[in-house]
C-alpha cells in the first residue's frame, strides 16, 4: 500500500464482505475500518471506495447504491471533511485517471 501511495496510484476498499470480514455478516462499520486502515498507511489522497453491487451486496447497511448515503454519514460523524469525503468517493481516482490520460497523450 505504501508503494502504491508512493507511486501517486488509489487503492479501493472493495465492500464485499469476504473482504471486510472473515465469517459473520460484514456491516458499514467494517467497511469504515478498512478504509481508515488504509488512510493511516497511505494517506487521505490515495484511497476509494469500490463498489461490489454487481451480483453481491452484503454489506449490511450498503447492500445497494440507496444505502451509500450511510457510508458518507458515517464519515462526516468521525469529522472527515467534505474534501476528504470527496477524495473518497472518487476524487482520487479521478486525479489517476487524469494523469493516465494526460500520460497517454504525450
Amino acid at each position: 500500500m505504501k508503494a502504491l501511495a508512493k507511486k501517486g496510484g488509489v487503492a479501493h476498499i472493495t465492500l464485499y464482505q469476504g473482504f471486510l470480514r472473515k465469517g459473520g455478516t460484514a456491516s458499514i462499520l467494517d467497511a469504515i475500518a478498512h478504509l481508515e486502515h488504509a488512510i493511516n498507511v497511505m494517506g487521505i489522497d490515495y484511497v476509494g471506495i469500490g463498489t461490489d453491487f454487481d451480483g453481491d451486496g452484503t454489506v449490511c447497511g450498503m447492500a445497494d447504491a440507496g444505502e451509500m448515503i450511510n457510508f458518507t454519514r458515517h464519515l462526516l460523524a468521525r469529522k472527515y471533511s467534505e474534501r476528504d469525503i470527496e477524495k473518497i468517493w472518487g476524487g482520487n481516482w479521478l486525479r489517476v485517471m487524469a494523469q493516465v490520460q494526460a500520460a497517454k497523450q504525450k
